[in-house]
């Protein structure tokens, strides 16, 4: 997702409800089947993470999660300028022959849900049209 201002998301965003989220359609019931999320997460340190989880179960899908500077076997996670990346392998979305996805980018300016929250999707009309993957 490529966005209007950029930076480091440790240092550059408010905080932790600050996000990005595609949602990823592989068919079958309508709605997303899948949400991959662009977050911080604290602990010992803030660190910019990506986690991918099912939609219908709120699962964190396995082996499928990356920090930004620790990457896993093929799964990353980047932010370069304002561009911002989240790559898993599509075995981890049950490698379908095609999918849909939008993103959404929610800006929460203040303290954690409290004052204005921010939102943009992209693209602006809805979902992409399907996106082979063989």
């Amino acid at each position: 997702m490529r966005t209007n201002t950029g930076g480091q998301p440790v240092a550059n965003w408010p905080n932790k409800a600050t996000y990005i989220r595609w949602r990823i359609d592989i068919g079958g019931p309508a709605g997303p089947d899948y949400y991959a999320d662009l977050r911080l997460l604290s602990g010992e340190d803030t660190v910019f993470t990506g986690r991918l989880r099912s939609a219908h179960t709120g699962q964190i899908i396995p082996g499928c999660g990356a920090n930004q500077y620790a990457p896993n076997g093929q799964t990353l996670v980047s932010a370069n300028g304002n561009e911002y990346r989240y790559q898993f392998l599509r075995g981890c979305i049950s490698a379908p022959e095609q999918f849909r996805a939008r993103a959404l980018f929610v800006w929460d300016n203040g303290l954690p849900n409290v004052g204005p929250v921010y939102t943009d999707y992209a693209p602006n009309g809805g979902p992409l049209p399907p996106v082979v993957t063989n």
